[in-house]
């Protein structure tokens, strides 16, 4: 498993991506329960990246004023006047 790059330098598509991957082998039903376990919480550091990955992009849109419903932040200023 060290061969593996750790969650935090991963981006939300390499994650997604991995976590396939650890589903597909826990889903196999061949691996033994240790590497099983290890596999159930790589799995889960990978849903938690994948998490802190879309808060973080939430947080941009609503700072840019992108989100929906809202017409305020530096953003604003590109929408057109009623």
């Amino acid at each position: 498993m060290s061969n593996q790059p750790s969650e935090s330098s991963m981006t939300y598509e390499d994650a997604v991506a991995e976590l396939s991957r650890v589903l597909e082998a826990l889903e196999s039903g061949e691996l033994p329960l240790e590497k099983s376990m290890r596999q159930y919480e790589r799995g889960l550091a990978l849903i938690r990246r994948c998490h802190q990955l879309l808060d973080e992009a939430a947080l941009r849109l609503e700072q840019v004023g992108a989100a929906p419903g809202s017409a305020s932040g530096p953003a604003a200023s590109f929408l057109p006047e009623d």
